[in-house]
């Protein structure tokens, strides 16, 4: 019962939050342009693997941000004292 308090209460302030907000819908210029892209990555894809190349940058990515990610979580175990390690 009180945590059902605590999450409506919660839900609220975020609704709160998330209606000071205006509603707002993007041009039709704004969503055609994605359908442009993707045509002409399509056409592309035939001369030159656009598609792979790009799929190879996200892994790389996202490896790159795992391995800072790694890093940032050992030096802050190393700051905590006492440890018996």
């Amino acid at each position: 019962m009180i945590f059902d308090w605590l999450i409506g209460l919660l839900l609220a302030v975020f609704n709160g939050v998330l209606g000071l907000f205006p509603a707002y819908s993007l041009p039709s210029s704004v969503t055609s342009f994605g359908t442009s892209i993707g045509s002409a990555v399509g056409t592309a894809n035939g001369l030159f693997p656009v598609v792979t190349l790009g799929i190879c940058i996200g892994v790389m990515i996202v490896a790159r941000v795992f391995i800072a990610a790694w890093a940032a979580v050992a030096w802050a175990y190393a700051k905590i004292p006492f440890k018996m390690t």
